[in-house]
């Protein structure tokens, strides 16, 4: 008889141009492909898988339960040292801007039962790698309406953390604390609003406008309803400060009407499951625009740190728009030198 397999500890997860990246004929004169490449680690008994498997995906529109979208993909992979790749293709028509969740089957072999390994993963795009260029109007969701050009872009510009000489600096987070009324240097226009403040929690949130900010270490799939302010969760977890090594630090860059506000936030798991290691986070957020980019770098190995217990996402004022990247899974590489995710919120 087989023995049991644990479900998998994921170590990234990419969509690689795929069905998500368009453009005009005059730019690309060959069409993008539906294919993603998903990596993922198996277990079992405790201990990593080598070996070859065979694989069953299945796309679904909620973590459980819910309805089955596009077909069965069956797949075979060789498993080293617990770590596997596969290439998936659903298709275009799964992917429509709703939140998708992936199911995983995997079986010993020929004439082994398989087994669904839980929970679902959630399935995003990664964010700079969404393009629309020269479209005649802006996609639907979480990026927003298109500028006049008809150009809707998410860039991964860099920044680097150590050119922070002369940044505002707040010392203690505390623990589940507001940290309110941080001046953004100029008056961002998402959703239709004139904030000119953010305010973080602790716990990994950032709230725009003067009120709204809430300090819930509990996190949860978005939308959240902790507040009636537009929220940005970065690293929504329990979070804690416990000295010198956590803070904030912030300034405004640049010359109207291109300024872009940047937020270094660093502090640590209020579990002991990661000892310190870091949550280290940069967010950028530009004038004329509207982006808002969240980079990632830093990050160790370890789970919690790497976001299986956090909420990645955003959304507007009173729960609309709400965009949830991933709940409680982990998406953040150690390998990867720096990650980002970016959202323009449409303006009305």
């Amino acid at each position: 008889m087989p023995s049991a397999i644990q479900r998998p500890l994921i170590a990234t997860l990419l969509l690689l141009l795929g069905s998500l990246l368009t453009a005009s004929d005059a730019v690309a004169q060959t069409p993008a492909t539906n294919a993603f490449t998903y990596q993922g680690e198996l277990g079992e008994a405790g201990t990593p898988v080598n070996g070859s498997r065979l694989f069953r995906f299945r796309l679904y529109d909620a973590a459980s339960g819910g309805a089955q979208v596009g077909p069965t993909l069956g797949a075979a992979a060789a498993v080293t040292n617990g770590r596997f790749a596969v290439e998936l293709d659903f298709g275009s028509s799964p992917f429509t801007g709703e939140a998708r969740w992936l199911e995983i089957d995997v079986s010993e072999g020929a004439g082994f039962p398989y087994t669904t390994l839980m929970p679902r993963q959630a399935l995003t795009a990664t964010p700079y790698a969404l393009y629309a260029l020269n479209g005649p109007a802006g996609p639907p969701g979480p990026q927003g309406p298109a500028g006049p050009t008809g150009i809707v872009a998410s860039i991964d510009a860099q920044f680097s953390l150590n050119d922070r000489t002369g940044w505002t600096r707040i010392e203690s987070l505390g623990d589940d604390q507001c940290n309110p009324n941080i001046p953004l240097g100029f008056t961002f226009t998402g959703w239709g609003r004139a904030d000119t403040v953010v305010s973080v929690s602790s716990n990994g949130v950032l709230f725009f406008g003067t009120s709204g900010c809430s300090s819930v270490f509990s996190n949860s799939a978005l939308p959240a309803g902790i507040t009636t302010a537009p929220m940005l969760a970065f690293f929504w977890d329990d979070l804690r400060d416990s000295g010198t090594g956590e803070f904030i630090e912030y300034a405004t860059l640049g010359t109207a009407p291109g300024r872009v506000f940047n937020l270094y936030f660093r502090s640590r798991l209020f579990s002991a499951a990661c000892g310190s290691d870091p949550v280290n986070v940069q967010i950028s957020i530009h004038e004329s625009s509207n982006l808002i980019q969240v980079a990632y770098t830093g990050m160790t190995g370890c789970l919690g740190v790497a976001g299986n217990s956090a909420t990645f996402g955003l959304q507007g004022p009173n729960g609309s728009d709400a965009y949830l990247v991933s709940f409680n899974a982990p998406i953040l590489d150690n390998d990867a030198g720096r990650q980002t995710m970016s959202f323009t919120p449409p303006r009305q």
